[in-house]
């Protein structure tokens, strides 16, 4: 044997040895690899997660009393007496405000009682901005606002002026809905979807009252409306937040890997980090989230942009593609609630439109071509039809039925 050589057996010993430590150096490429690309991503991901996250909003005002105070942070200051309402009590405002009809006696005691701070809170439809101000460099851990008294504060505004007759009623269409709107800038999903149920539940109030309201008061209401719908909420900030939170989760997520694996899931997850940077490293580049979800693009491209990034995200392994649960059908169900905004805006105009005319049906329903108050889900005017004593407006959305929120909405005619 030539000095150097090995034996057979030496030669299995060694090769048993490279086989041993060959995944353990690859699984520790990985890891480095890995690393070093996700700290690379960590100064884009501060200087995204920096700064202010809300659009500058400003709408004309719906109410006479107007204050230069933050809207959101107000109704958040004048809703807390909402917490403690008793069960039986919140069942007969429910009543009052989905079916009207008599207002019991202790429901109106309980009323007057309350009416100040009712009042407090309403005052907030007058606030010339509003934003909520989301912690976005927590991630999913961020705190979540208490939206509970808000929403009951809303439903108690809704029942006290639907319990004072149809007139006033009416009127609270367009202060409710700018309450609503109040909680979208800024906020993320959660907040963005609160408010699509308080213009819901706006609608499904104010829609009852409309027909047997006063011709004068159906056309102060359409008008106030009309401002509503013609400065809407930017829904797209909870767009960019919640890719922010989505983002910074992820980041966290991806940062407690260790470098050396303890037990097989390091392992894996060691490979899922190597898989995932690279998603982090696109959409962390510039111009950065913020602005493509809630910049200068148009509504149309950031929601385009939007949509790609909830497609990628749940495209990715797990258990990084399950963030995307948080952010499914998000999109299109405030564009939902919006929408349900316009239809009762048109339908009510329709009718101010046949009041004018003594009686007569317009032609074609006012305000339906112009583009502020098109289908938001499809970028196109309403249908519509009078049906028997009704006038109807609908959306042709193909997803209507995965959606589970009213696509239609219809108006009695007053005799």
């Amino acid at each position: 044997m030539r000095r150097g050589s090995w034996t057979l057996p030496q030669a299995v010993a060694v090769g048993a040895a490279l086989l041993l430590v060959t995944p353990v150096v690859v699984q520790l490429a990985v890891q480095v690899r890995g690393r070093r690309a996700l700290d690379a991503t960590t100064p884009s991901l501060r200087r995204a997660t920096s700064g202010v996250h809300h659009t500058a909003w400003r709408p004309p005002p719906v109410t006479d009393a107007t204050a230069e105070v933050n809207g959101f942070a107000w109704q958040q200051d004048h809703s807390q007496w909402a917490r403690s309402i008793a069960e039986p009590t919140r069942t007969a405002l429910r009543v009052l405000r989905e079916q009207g009809g008599p207002v019991p006696p202790e429901v109106a005691v309980w009323l007057q009682a309350n009416d100040a701070a009712i009042e407090g809170y309403a005052h907030a439809a007058g606030a010339r901005e509003a934003h909520e101000d989301v912690v976005v460099a927590q991630g999913f851990a961020s705190p979540v606002p208490s939206y509970l008294p808000l929403l009951r504060a809303h439903q108690v505004y809704l029942a006290r002026e639907a319990s004072r007759g149809p007139d006033r009623c009416l009127a609270a269409a367009a202060p409710a809905a700018r309450l609503a709107q109040q909680l979208v800038p800024g906020a993320a999903v959660v907040g963005a979807l609160i408010a699509g149920a308080m213009i819901q539940q706006t609608v499904a109030t104010v829609r009852r009252c409309a027909p047997e309201a006063s011709p004068a008061a159906r056309a102060d209401a359409s008008r106030l409306l009309e401002l509503v719908v013609r400065s809407p909420a930017p829904w797209e900030d909870a767009l960019a937040n919640e890719a922010l939170l989505a983002l910074t989760s992820l980041h966290q997520l991806l940062d407690g890997v260790p470098t050396m694996p303890r037990n097989p899931q390091d392992c894996l997850l060691g490979f899922v980090r190597l898989r995932t940077v690279p998603f982090l490293e696109r959409w962390l580049a510039p111009p950065g989230p913020w602005a493509r979800f809630s910049g200068g693009a148009s509504a149309a491209e950031r929601r385009a942009a939007f949509a790609r990034f909830e497609a990628e995200l749940a495209a990715l392994p797990e258990p990084a593609g399950t963030l995307a649960l948080a952010l499914e059908g998000y999109d299109r169900r405030t564009l939902a609630a919006e929408g349900e905004l316009r239809r009762f805006a048109l339908a009510l105009r329709f009718l101010v439109a046949r009041d004018q005319a003594g009686g007569a049906l317009p032609t074609t329903p006012p305000l339906l071509e112009d583009p502020a108050f098109h289908d938001p889900l499809t970028g196109r005017p309403f249908r519509w039809a009078v049906e028997g004593a009704r006038v109807r407006f609908w959306s042709e959305h193909p997803q209507v039925r995965d959606l589970r929120t009213p696509m239609t909405t219809e108006l009695q005619l007053p005799p």
